[in-house]
């Protein structure tokens, strides 16, 4: 009797075990997401050449670095901003490089504040002024 409640016993701490390894996989993929989503405060919406939902659009693409600084530079400005993927949406981009005047160069940032104002390139400094009206 006492070696069948032992075995019982290494049977149920072994089930306990095995829930503990997933409980801790699954928190730290949660935690590890959590993170990678908390890199961008806001999913923002993926868009054409307009956006009524902000007056500032930036085309861009993931592997861009000066995207993802002059992104996370208007986060930290709280200037609400709409993304266009130029890879995923390379059309809204072709309309955006006739209507900027300007080359093929991203980041392109579309504001529309008070007057259609384009920037191109990392440059949130001219995003925030055209932004501010200034």
């Amino acid at each position: 009797m006492v070696r069948m409640l032992d075995r019982t016993f290494r049977m149920f701490t072994f089930q306990r075990l095995l829930v503990a390894i997933a409980i801790v996989t699954t928190l730290v993929l949660t935690l590890a997401a959590g993170s990678h989503a908390a890199s961008r405060s806001v999913e923002r919406p993926r868009v054409g050449v307009s956006s009524s939902d902000s007056s500032v659009t930036v085309y861009g693409a993931n592997w861009c670095s000066a995207c993802k600084s002059l992104e996370k530079k208007l986060d930290e400005r709280r200037i609400p901003f709409s993304i266009v993927d130029v890879d995923r949406n390379p059309e809204a981009h072709d309309r955006a490089k006739k209507a900027s005047g300007m080359g093929s160069g991203i980041p392109l940032t579309h504001i529309t504040q008070n007057a259609s104002t384009w920037v191109q390139g990392d440059d949130a400094d001219a995003v925030e002024r055209a932004y501010k009206g200034e």
